[in-house]
């Protein structure tokens, strides 16, 4: 079920503690003061706490200097141990009745989280903004199994097929009840198999659609030894993920495993590419 109307008539709960709000964020390689939005996070009057699992070769140290520094819950993971298990581990500690996945480098309005808290309803559900490159809309989607459609016309009606990213998804917490990152997957795909649980489950999704992220990518590397780690990463994640689907699927993922590789090698004009 998707719910786009932002009148619509659903019972809202005004207390702060009923829509106060947990915030999970991922680090890999970087200081925590480098996460875009953690200031407006810090400061929000309905957020609980915040949720840093860090994927880093080494832990990081939180600030005293950064406003309500007492809400951050740090945990060093020792080390990259994928997307998965870092959220898994954040949710578990989590306790208000609302959870937002963040990105690290996420752009969110002055009042991302008192508007998000304006369509919480008391039902478990999902809740989803708009998340915008500089380009085009990249959240919400439409999902057909392992096949993503851009919604160009923002249409977003189709109850069966509606999808989005995990950053500035909010989530009640009520739904890890019943649903939980899949640990087989390492970084890639992470998102399109919650949203396929989520589906699964009847679990209302709804979109904030006059809420607006920004969200930046950093995936173009002119540096190869990275881009022949990342490719390895999302080679093996694209074959678990695509291998849910059966026969078409693992055939998908040939296809589009080849169609990078190739891309790697032509742009790297180097052959190293077959042997991954």
């Amino acid at each position: 079920m998707v719910i786009t109307n932002h009148s619509i008539d659903f019972p809202i709960s005004h207390s702060v503690r009923k829509r106060s709000v947990d915030i999970i964020i991922i680090l890999y390689e970087q200081g925590i003061e480098e996460i875009t939005s953690l200031k407006y996070f810090l400061n929000s009057p309905i957020v609980h706490g915040v949720y840093i699992r860090d994927n880093s070769s080494h832990p990081h140290e939180v600030s005293a200097a950064l406003p309500n520094c007492g809400l951050i819950h740090y945990r060093w993971m020792g080390g990259n141990v994928g997307l998965p298990k870092a959220y898994n581990n954040a949710v578990a500690e989590c306790n208000a009745p609302f959870i937002c996945i963040m990105d690290d480098d996420t752009v969110v309005p002055d009042d991302f989280l008192e508007e998000a808290a304006t369509y919480f309803i008391d039902e478990p559900a999902i809740y989803l903004p708009l998340v915008r490159t500089q380009r085009e809309l990249i959240s919400p989607h439409l999902q057909f199994d392992y096949r993503i459609q851009a919604i160009t016309d923002g249409d977003f009606s189709d109850s069966a097929h509606v999808s989005g990213i995990n950053s500035g998804m909010v989530l009640s917490r009520d739904v890890f009840a019943t649903v939980r990152y899949d640990e087989s997957l390492f970084l890639d795909e992470v998102d399109h198999q919650l949203m396929a649980q989520i589906h699964e489950r009847d679990i209302p999704i709804i979109v904030m659609e006059d809420i607006v992220l920004q969200q930046s990518f950093s995936y173009d590397s002119n540096n190869m030894q990275a881009d022949i780690h990342r490719f390895r990463i999302w080679k093996q994640d694209t074959r678990t993920y695509y291998a849910i689907f059966g026969k078409d699927g693992k055939r998908a993922a040939k296809i589009r495993i080849r169609m990078r590789r190739r891309n790697l090698i032509r742009k790297y004009k180097s052959l190293h590419f077959l042997f991954i």
